[in-house]
């Protein structure tokens, strides 16, 4: 039995089982690659965000320290408002204080 083209059932069975071939090995030279390419960027990715986390963990340890020793230094400086130190050094410590809390991003 023939089709509309002209080729037989054998022929086209022929045809599908070579275009099936064709498609899985084009799948296994170009999609898995590809896949495992992908798995490990995710892997790469994931590790890199374990760094970034630890750094950050690390990072807000040190905040907290820079904010310890701010309000220590704030502490001192309410001290010295109260004394009979001159008022230019107290203006200039309490100044060197705001711009430290500006650049650390908090205010105690």
């Amino acid at each position: 039995m023939n089709n509309d083209l002209g080729f037989s059932k054998k022929q086209l069975d022929q045809l599908g089982g070579l275009l099936t071939t064709r498609f899985v090995d084009l799948f296994n030279e170009i999609v898995l690659p590809g896949l495992e390419t992908l798995s490990d960027k995710i892997d790469r990715i994931e590790a890199r965000l374990d760094k970034i986390e630890a750094r950050l963990v690390s990072l807000e340890e040190k905040v907290e320290d820079m904010r310890v020793e701010l309000l220590d230094i704030k502490r001192k400086l309410t001290d010295l408002e109260n004394s009979t130190v001159e008022m230019s050094s107290y203006l200039g410590l309490k100044k060197r204080v705001e711009v430290l809390e500006y650049k650390v991003g908090i205010v105690v």
